[in-house]
């Protein structure tokens, strides 16, 4: 879904900027192609819809998944088993969604 929603994002970008752009104040030519310094990666697969990411310290990232799940990368690697589950419930856009990491 993360993933849809992006691509569109990038294609209605691409739209407005294919006529003059009072974002940018500039005419871009038609067949202009659309240029980020960002790039998209897959990290993990699978994931039971995977909603906020921190980063601790250290580098390493935690993230939640609306089932009650915590899960951690270390670097790109995703830990197999999860640091910690919460029993949620997963009703209409219910479940586990923030996380936020103690500065201490």
């Amino acid at each position: 879904m993360k993933a849809n929603f992006i691509f569109i994002v990038i294609g209605f970008a691409g739209i407005a900027l294919a006529e003059e752009s009072p974002l940018l104040a500039v005419k871009v030519p038609q067949n202009a192609v659309l240029l980020t310094p960002h790039r998209i990666e897959t990290l993990a697969t699978g994931l039971n819809v995977p909603w906020e990411l921190v980063f601790l310290p250290d580098g390493r990232a935690l993230f939640t998944e609306r089932d009650g799940k915590v899960r951690m990368f270390v670097g790109t690697e995703l830990k197999a088993k999860p640091v910690l589950t919460i029993p949620v419930s997963q009703r209409i856009k219910m479940g586990m969604l923030g996380l936020a990491i103690d500065p201490d």
